[in-house]
């Protein structure tokens, strides 16, 4: 398959840049930049609701919002994986799910989402 190098490719990106991606994450409970809890937790719905519709890019949006305030969210990072997967992005797609196995590397969906790291 044509995304299995892409795969590759960024697996060892990734391996290069593991140590610094660590150093330069913000720690977890920093006070999100921009939005409320509630805000938050309405962006995080909105965009679950919009990939659940098939509205693929509203939803990469609202994720990205959503980071914004929660930078260390593994699951965010990962969900907005799947929604470049459906619009075919397929590169940018692979950026956010080793984003997110930086964070949480034994989570089983990141895991699923990088297979041949």
């Amino acid at each position: 398959s044509e995304v299995r190098p892409l795969f590759r490719e960024h697996n060892s990106v990734h391996n290069q840049l593991s140590p610094t991606l660590k150093r330069t994450e913000r720690p977890s409970g920093c006070t999100p930049p921009g939005l409320s809890k509630a805000e938050f937790l309405e962006r995080v719905r909105r965009s679950n609701q919009a990939c659940q519709q098939g509205e693929y890019a509203l939803a990469v949006r609202l994720y990205s919002e959503a980071l914004t305030a929660d930078p260390q969210n593994c699951i965010l990072y990962s969900n907005r994986s799947a929604a470049y997967l459906r619009l075919g992005q397929y590169s940018t797609a692979l950026d956010d799910a080793v984003k997110a196995r930086v964070i949480n590397p034994k989570w089983p969906k990141v895991r699923a989402l990088t297979p041949c790291c």
